[in-house]
């Protein structure tokens, strides 16, 4: 079992089996690893973890009474199975998709938080597409979609925080009647409402028209409805689209 401290959470990496033969020493062992850490958001990498039994829930119901904030990732099939029959994916964030601990932090299954930079593109596309091939979403709206984050996305990565890094944290929602995808991104730079910028004039000929303005217009045409606020120091824009 290890642990590491990164980006303002403490991940601790659970072992293979946690059963009656080691649930004490991996309850210590994890309860001494996080002494000192403070009030830092937990979470528990099961990437390993190839079985659980009720000993091993116990531990989960403890910590989940001492941890601020707590949250399971990459859990493998068999065991979220286990998880969800016994409840505890009512009560504790779970999270069975696997990713890569240095590209995004998960503490909402249904957000993704990573460095605004173009190479963490790809995990941003994964990440929406996952949610939208859940709920069966017809691939002419998926390749809008696809559309829209990009080049929201890239946008962010160029000009948020440059010439500096920041985070990126991208939300994704699915309401009903109608059936409606929701996709948030949510930055800390330089104020930036793009919808305020005039569209191009698209009747032009290639030599008259000015460079850039198409990554929002285009944004504009395939979403239903994009929307803009700055609000708790955050820049916030707001995709939707109807399936």
């Amino acid at each position: 079992m290890t642990n590491e401290c990164k980006g303002g959470s403490f991940t601790v990496r659970l072992s293979e089996r946690i059963d009656s033969g080691n649930a004490a020493q991996t309850e210590q062992e994890i309860l001494s690893q996080l002494a000192g850490q403070g009030d830092v958001p937990v979470i528990l990498d099961a990437d390993k973890l190839e079985y659980i039994s009720s000993a091993g829930l116990r531990i989960l119901l403890r910590l989940q009474k001492v941890c601020a904030d707590l949250c399971i990732l990459n859990v493998r099939p068999e065991v979220y199975e286990i998880l969800e029959m016994t409840g505890f994916t009512e009560i504790m964030r779970v999270d069975s998709r696997t990713i890569d601990p240095d590209c995004g932090e998960v503490s909402d299954p249904d957000e993704l938080t990573l460095e605004a930079a173009t190479g963490n593109l790809e995990a941003v596309i994964g990440f929406v597409n996952e949610r939208l091939e859940k709920i069966d979403c017809p691939m002419k709206a998926q390749m809008q979609m696809d559309l829209a984050v990009e080049e929201i996305f890239v946008n962010i990565a160029h000009y948020a925080y440059a010439p500096n890094k920041g985070k990126a944290t991208v939300r994704i929602e699915v309401s009903d009647d109608p059936v409606t995808v929701t996709i948030t991104f949510m930055d800390r730079g330089v104020p930036y409402d793009p919808l305020q910028k005039a569209d191009p004039d698209v009747t032009l000929g290639a030599a008259e028209r000015a460079v850039g303005g198409l990554g929002i217009f285009l944004t504009k045409k395939v979403m239903d409805d994009v929307s803009y606020v700055y609000q708790d120091g955050q820049n916030i824009l707001t995709l939707k689209k109807q399936l």
